[in-house]
């Protein structure tokens, strides 16, 4: 009898329990997308594109919903509800514009396709957030041990000498986060994958792409050499005033013709009566005698 009952729930569970066709799963992961690109768009004011990967979207779906159900994210972030919700905001926008291939936060140009990086304001025009709020938020991120970004700066080289300008940081998350929702083997896969069609793509260049990669490096060149004209042409026009102030004063530095008077015998007090005599009657403005009519 019992055998009977173990063979009978045995043939129930291998009914309930078959593979799903390739079909079904693309059925599925496409729904799925829908609802989580839905999700996320009205909760975070901004259109967010259903053909994002999927680990990305339903990270972030998930990294929402914990705002109402902490346990979905196991980490102390802040007591404060408010503060809490921004937080989980910046960091579902950060996973949403996160490139599985480079492991970096950024975006792409709409030209070239080229992954950018981006700077804090991109979180706050996308959440429409104060970027103190962001600020904040990015930090608590950080000491939560979920996310990294450090300054960089430039050295180019200009006509003024080497000048040093700051770069968007890089911004980098955590895998961790991945494993703590479940979804570390999606997102292994999925970088997998990613990084094999950037290594595809780039060795499918066609001679047409590459050419239009040279004109595009030639215009990176030509702007380049653009703004290093602005930068000195600024320079010289922030120092010209101080420049002509300086040689202004220059010229009414009395010590090296008082030093010359010194050195032919004049005493200090017939050069005092010469300055005197010089400002009490200057001469001509122009230095030129009158012209009798």
């Amino acid at each position: 009898m019992k055998e009977n009952v173990s063979v009978t729930r045995a043939k129930v569970l291998a009914d309930e329990f078959r593979d799903y066709s390739q079909q079904e799963k693309t059925a599925w992961a496409k729904k799925n997308a829908e609802e989580n690109a839905k999700y996320l768009s009205s909760s975070l004011g901004y259109d967010v594109s259903e053909r994002l990967p999927y680990v990305l979207l339903q990270a972030a779906t998930e990294v929402l919903q914990s705002i109402q159900n902490r346990s979905k994210l196991k980490t102390r972030i802040c007591d404060r509800a408010d503060h809490y919700a921004n937080t989980m905001k910046v960091l579902a926008t950060a996973i949403l514009h996160y490139d599985l291939a480079s492991n970096l936060v950024g975006v792409r140009d709409r030209v070239t396709h080229k992954l950018e990086r981006c700077e804090n304001s991109l979180f706050a025009d996308r959440l429409n957030m104060p970027s103190r709020t962001v600020d904040n938020c990015i930090y608590s991120l950080k000491r939560a041990g979920l996310y990294l970004s450090f300054e960089q700066r430039e050295e180019k080289d200009s006509d003024v000498g080497p000048v040093y300008r700051g770069v968007a940081s890089i911004k980098r998350l955590n895998m961790v986060i991945f494993e703590m929702l479940g979804l570390g083997q999606f997102v292994t896969v999925q970088r997998a994958k990613a990084k094999q069609r950037k290594q595809i793509k780039q060795l499918e260049k066609t001679p047409e792409q590459e050419q239009l990669d040279s004109y595009r490096k030639v215009d990176d060149k030509v702007r380049d050499k653009r703004n290093k004209q602005r930068s000195h042409a600024k320079f010289e026009r922030v120092t010209k005033p101080i420049t002509e102030m300086l040689a202004s004063l220059q010229s009414q530095n009395r010590t090296e013709e008082t030093l010359n008077l010194l050195n032919q015998g004049f005493s200090h007090a017939e050069i005092k009566a010469l300055y005197k005599s010089r400002e009490s009657d200057p001469g001509p403005v122009d230095d030129c005698a009158d012209i009798p009519y």
